[in-house]
């Protein structure tokens, strides 16, 4: 018989000892005094059955597969202890089980000898019932032998004392049935933070409160005892594999579980990621919705907090799902986009420290440190590859805040009040503005600002809602995660706001508050300071230089309609960029300066004198390509986004390698161009000039920062070793560090001789296997000398790995002082950057050079297409341009096949130009060509003309296409003539206006009086430059009405009978006159409309035709028989 049977046997045969027969009770702590009494309520044979089992269970080696242990077998006293508790417990519940059928069912009691006599066969469950009544003093005692006399002992003196049993349960009513559970019972998840010895929290932690493992092990297996069957007989909750469950049917939480609740509590409308160890996890509902934006499925488990879904109820662990610390970046950028906001909870102390202090037993600290969204979210910049950057989004990366005043009527205007900021580079812009019932400049704004957050303040008409959510729907047609995110936000007093807009900026006593707020911005800037403290970027705000005001006296604003419908930033048909205005301008080389491209684009210049400045320059890199320019050009290829690098110097959130490589390009710009003097650059523009004088403006604020960088540990991201090691006065903390490291690896170098010495191993080495160093190998032949305080911590082919007492020591404390030192690294940069910030303003002012000398450059780009030409501006309203062409199209188009086409407008002569023409004869890409050319002018570009002089027009207004708005529930000419209000409204004589088919979404005749009327009060009463597209000849009657000032043009076209009617073939060229037909039967042809509709069409047509012919020579023949009639009664 082996040593394990022989001790299970003797095991048995202790629990087996006759005792007394105790009359059965109820009250069990009335016998907690007899130990042996109360094993006796049960019957032996019972227990011994179900003892013997559990033994099995705990004491024989796993043979089969799928057999998993949770740690190896030990002969100990602890050991039979652990078994001799569980046998308690057993024994309890059978006397309980046994003391209800006894009352209830006589015939349970009989021996289980009555049953063998009657015929009856023994089987397990006769066994498992049988009670004997058999007293033991009819039995002789067994002698006990000397390890059952010890294991007796031992029971007696933890467990035998009088009491004892209401103690435990006092203890666990103070502690909580949970307070030490086990790992694996208190675990929600089965990837949770026990996998690396973390989070197992109060499984360490006595039922007292101390630290258990400082204590023997007896007492720890005491206390283990005590907790089994304290549950059983205080009759609180129920064991269950993964926690206890109360009295209510809940599974009680753990420690880490209590800690998630609390924050998700405090922060419910985030998804929170909660670091542990090397993970982040994401717990319930927020598991299922990030499992789902990451593209894989959560694990199982409750969903809500409060067990409020209906679900819970399945489950004793929350849902949850993981992802590695170093995939952060990336999860957290998937949930924003997809409209998430994201909390970021992180381990505010480390394992190693943790051990060390005086809270090793508590749970890991944890704080929420970060919030994240969309606008909010700062992800770190990337080199370009070879000189290419990712194409610039749709969404522009703010976040609007908007306020609205009180609208008394539905028509009535309403005030707005906007700030808008953009974290991520730290633009910000300032607004206010009344608006009428259609809510045009709201949409202007909108489309301009592109914000990817809005936050509405206080209550807001319909209207608006339905506008932002407009722009949502269209940006989710470019891409799915472009949806903005929409917040409400309380409305504060304006006093209260006030005071709040001071009291912020009084924190920071080098700062005044902006100038240019009013009442409304003020409300909306309150709001935003408190949103953005949440994510703590709310320092954004002490920038007040980079506040803007949306409007401004330079600038001609490009509406909603003319940014739509002139294609400037993406395309009708896919709205992306390709096809657009901007597409055919953007050669910029650095991120920055794209944005700041667009931002030309969007708002073209009216001031002369600062347009012609630009030109120069824009000329001036056409004609030349010095080595100036080819030397900023090579560097800004090379440049990430250093708008986003200097931002997040400013919140120090910047990383090692991101500082080092921010320093390091200014400084290489600074030092490329030394000349501070603009007067002694070399340009012959005064712009390039001043720019290029701006270069070195920093040079040696960034050379003195770098000379404490290590270049090579700051590229490869080495904490330690970042500050330079002749810093060290400066850095004495880091040192000290370092050297205490140091001391450990020499002591760990010295133990290695000793170990050579005593192992008679010359050779010796350190040695690491699975990640695991410092291992000593010894041979598997000799493993049976190694000390038993050598722990094994791997193994290879031949040899095994151990570590000694001596380096476990080490380990241990080398680990501690690397990781005071990580802190002191963090807390030296911390106060790097306080005093780089102080040069955030001269920092941007360099890359705001660069940014426009970019955009210099990508004009030039643009401009030196040889079919280009510079404009002549003067003042007054004038086009006058030959032989234009389409930039879009022609750019499309192979070389030479696009039909040029001129025109030459006015005050006083051809101020408006009513143009016919056939369906699809050109007419709406020549008054589309006409705007861009005057756009591409007014931010200093060459255009596409033979020639070309422009006076500066104040603003484009444009109307044209057919759409409805259901969200509004707007037909398609209610929209039209809503556009046409708006541009009524706002255009002045130096405007250019282009309206295409006024009154087609109508019948014939209204929409001709309509058409009419319109072109009426632009001739007559706005008198600015109009381009009227129409199918009415009707109106060809103003040409004659205003000589001179109105002239009739129309595409050209061939015509020639065709099988249905009509074919023409396209010359889209620019004639004078009108043409009285639109051939609509020719467009259905190509079209491939059946030729027997083209046909029944063609008949239809010709007949309505003679019928309008008859009807006009009946008019004619009657109104000259009155004209005859008065003359003859004149005579």
């Amino acid at each position: 018989m082996n040593k394990s049977k022989q001790k299970q046997t003797s095991i048995s045969s202790f629990f087996k000892r006759p005792v007394k027969t105790v009359e059965a009770k109820n009250d069990v702590a009335d016998v907690s005094s007899d130990a042996s009494s109360r094993v006796s309520r049960g019957s032996k044979n019972m227990v011994a059955d179900q003892i013997d089992s559990a033994e099995d269970s705990l004491t024989k080696e796993p043979t089969s597969r799928g057999v998993k242990r949770s740690a190896p077998t030990r002969k100990s006293d602890s050991d039979n202890h652990i078994i001799t508790n569980k046998r308690i417990k057993a024994s309890e519940s059978q006397n309980s089980n046994h003391v209800q059928s006894r009352s209830v069912d006589p015939i349970r009691t009989k021996p289980a000898s009555a049953s063998l006599q009657n015929g009856g066969k023994s089987n397990p469950r006769s066994k498992l019932l049988a009670y004997q009544f058999t007293k033991s003093k009819n039995i002789k005692k067994e002698p006990l032998s000397q390890e059952q006399q010890e294991l007796h002992d031992l029971f007696l003196a933890k467990l035998g004392k009088p009491g004892s049993l209401e103690k435990i349960r006092q203890r666990l009513r103070q502690n909580g049935p949970d307070a030490n559970a086990t790992p694996g019972e208190t675990s929600g998840d089965s990837t949770s933070s026990t996998a690396i010895g973390e989070d197992t929290d109060n499984s360490e932690v006595g039922a007292d409160g101390n630290d258990s493992s400082a204590q023997d092990h007896d007492v720890n297996s005491s206390d283990s005892s005590a907790i089994s069957l304290g549950r059983f007989a205080s009759g609180v909750g129920t064991a269950t594999k993964s926690g206890t469950t109360c009295s209510t049917g809940h599974v009680k939480l753990t420690p880490m579980d209590e800690q998630y609740v609390a924050l998700k509590k405090d922060y419910p409308d985030a998804i929170i990621l909660v670091e542990v160890g090397y993970k982040y996890k994401i717990y319930g509902y927020d598991a299922v919705l990030a499992a789902k934006a990451f593209g894989w499925n959560a694990v199982p488990g409750k969903l809500s907090i409060d067990n409020s879904h209906p679900t819970d109820h399945l489950y004793k662990t929350f849902a949850s799902t993981s992802f590695p610390i170093q995939a952060l970046d990336r999860r957290v950028r998937n949930l924003v986009d997809k409209g998430f906001k994201v909390g970021v909870v992180q381990q505010m102390e480390t394992a190693a420290i943790k051990s060390a202090g005086s809270n090793k037993s508590k749970l890991m600290k944890r704080e929420l440190t970060f919030m994240h969204t969309k606008g909010t979210f700062l992800e770190e910049f990337q080199h370009q590859s070879q000189g290419q950057f990712s194409s610039l989004s749709m969404s522009g990366g703010y976040i609007l805040c908007v306020c609205t005043g009180e609208k008394k009527t539905p028509l009535s205007p309403l005030s707005f009040g906007l700030v808008a900021v953009r974290a991520s580079t730290g633009d910000i812009i300032v607004d206010e503005f009344i608006d009428t019932p259609l809510l045009t400049e709201f949409e202007t704004r909108l489309l301009h600002i592109q914000p990817c957050e809005v936050l509405i303040v206080g209550e807001v008409p319909t209207s608006v809602d339905t506008m932002i959510k407009r722009l949502s729907i269209r940006g989710t047609q470019h891409a799915a995660d472009s949806a903005i995110r929409v917040e409400s936000r309380p409305k504060l007093q304006e006093a209260e706001a006030s005071s709040l807009i001071n009291n912020f900026y009084a924190r920071n006593e080098s700062v005044l508050p902006p100038t240019v707020l009013t009442s409304l911005s003020s409300l909306s800037l309150a709001s935003l300071i408190g949103y953005l403290e949440t994510f703590k970027l709310q320092d954004v705000l002490y920038l007040t230089n980079n506040f803007t005001t949306f409007t401004s006296r330079n600038h001609m604003l490009l509406n909603a309609n003319t940014l739509t419908s002139l294609e400037i930033f993406q395309n009708e048909t896919n709205f992306s960029e390709k096809g657009s205005l901007f597409w055919i301008l953007d050669h910029t080389r650095t991120p920055f300066g794209q944005r700041l491209l667009k931002s030309w684009l969007a708002k073209p210049l009216v001031d002369r004198e600062q347009l012609e400045l630009r030109v120069e320059a824009v000329s001036e890199l056409v004609s030349s390509y010095p080595d100036k320019i080819h030397k900023i050009a090579q560097i800004m290829k090379r440049l990430p986004d250093m708008e986003k690098g200097l931002i997040r110097l400013y919140y120090k959130r910047t990383t090692r390698k991101q500082l080092y490589f921010t320093l390091d390009f200014l400084r290489e710009i600074s030092v490329a161009f030394s000349e501070l003097n603009p007067e002694k650059v070399g340009f012959g523009s005064k712009v390039l000039n001043e720019l290029f004088a701006l270069l070195p403006k920093c040079r040696e604020i960034v050379i003195q920062a770098l000379s404490h960088i290590s270049p090579a540990a700051a590229k490869e991201d080495r904490k330690e070793d970042f500050f330079k090691d002749d810093d060290f006065e400066e850095y004495e903390n880091i040192t000290d560090q370092k050297l205490l490291i140091a001391d450990i690896d020499k002591k760990l170098s010295d133990h290695l001789e000793l170990l050579r010495k005593q192992l008679d191993m010359p050779k010796l080495e350190y040695k690491s296997i699975q990640l695991t160093n410092y291992l000593v190998l010894i041979p598997k032949s000799k493993a049976k000398t190694v000390p038993k305080d050598w722990i094994r911590g791997g193994s290879t082919k031949d040899a095994h790995g151990y570590h000694t007492p001596e380096v476990r020591k080490l380990l241990k404390e080398k680990e501690y002082h690397r990781e005071k030192l990580s802190l002191e690294c963090d807390s030296a940069l911390s106060l790097f950057l306080d005093d780089l910030v102080h040069h955030y303003e001269q920092f941007r002012e360099v890359i705001s050079a660069v940014s426009q000398i970019d955009c210099l450059m990508s004009l030039a780009a643009a401009s030196s297409n040889s079919n280009y030409t510079r404009v002549q501006y003067v003042d007054t309203p004038y086009i006058q341009i030959k032989d234009g062409r389409h930039p879009m199209v022609d750019q499309l188009l192979s070389s030479g096949s696009f039909v040029p086409n001129s025109v030459d407008m006015s005050h006083d002569v051809n101020r408006s130009l009513i143009i016919t023409g056939p369906n699809m004869g050109g007419k709406s890409s020549y008054v589309r060509q006409v705007a861009l050319i005057c756009i591409m002018a007014q931010i200093g570009c060459f255009v596409p003309a033979e020639s070309a002089t422009l006076g500066i027009v104040d603003a484009i207004y444009t109307r044209m296409g057919a759409y409805d708005n259901m969200l509004a529930g707007e037909s398609t000419f209610m929209v039209e003539l809503k556009e046409c209000v708006d541009i009524i409204n706002n255009a002045t004589e130096r405007s250019l206006v282009i309206l295409d088919e006024i009154g087609r979404g109508t019948g014939t005749m209204d929409g001709v009086g309509i058409a009419h009327a319109v072109l009426s009060h632009f001739i007559t009463d706005i008198k600015s430059l109009t381009l009227f597209v129409t199918h009415y000849p009707l109106l060809a009657e103003f040409e004659n009405e205003y000589p001179g000032i109105v002239s009739n043009h129309h595409m050209g076209f061939l015509e020639r009978d065709g099988e249905f009617g009509k074919e023409i073939t396209f010359l889209f060229t620019l004639e004078t006159g009108i043409a009285h037909r639109s051939y609509g039967l020719n467009v259905a042809r190509l079209a491939g409309v059946p030729s027997s509709i083209l046909h029944l069409a063609r008949i239809k047509s010709e007949e309505l035709e003679k019928r309008l012919i008859a009807r006009r020579s009946m008019k004619q023949a009657i109104k000259d028989a009155i004209q005859l009639k008065r003359a003859l009664v004149t005579t």
